[in-house]
């Protein structure tokens, strides 16, 4: 879960976050278009609430205006404060993942790579870019497979 706090007002012009509503359904193979992106445009105390796994990014600050010297500088800063977060029981007390690396984890069945952590908590906890992680460290396509 993401949420971003409004410090300033963000607008499109002084760079505010990018999202793309709905790309948390997406397949791995759906490629994001820069004019599906949508400024989520905050009054300062505004808040954002979003899945983890939507496209989103930091939009580009054009705010400028010219300085006495004909030197162009920002007019505006825009400052959000991030929060992601997880429940607590989808973190385990000892990480698996690394007492275990990927390359001696290729050689177990799925269902031990499971075990160990290296499945996703459906609908996308635990995904490494962007995608089930036994697709992308093992290749594997199975009935446990999660598309995010």
């Amino acid at each position: 879960m993401g949420c971003l706090l409004a410090v300033t007002k963000s607008t499109y012009e002084n760079g505010a976050t990018l999202i793309i509503p709905g790309s948390h359904k997406w397949s791995p193979e759906r490629i994001p278009k820069k004019e599906e992106a949508v400024p989520a445009e905050l009054d300062v105390g505004d808040v954002l609430i979003f899945t983890g796994n939507v496209y989103h990014g930091g939009g580009a600050n054009k705010s400028m205006y010219t300085h006495v010297h004909l030197k162009p500088l920002l007019d505006q800063i825009r400052e959000v404060i991030g929060i992601f977060m997880v429940k607590g029981m989808y973190r385990p007390a000892e990480n698996q993942m690394l007492a275990v690396p990927p390359e001696k984890a290729k050689r177990f069945s799925p269902q031990v790579q499971r075990l160990l952590g290296y499945g996703i908590s459906a609908p996308s906890v635990g995904f490494y870019k962007y995608q089930d992680p036994m697709r992308v460290l093992f290749g594997v396509e199975d009935e446990e497979t999660v598309n995010m």
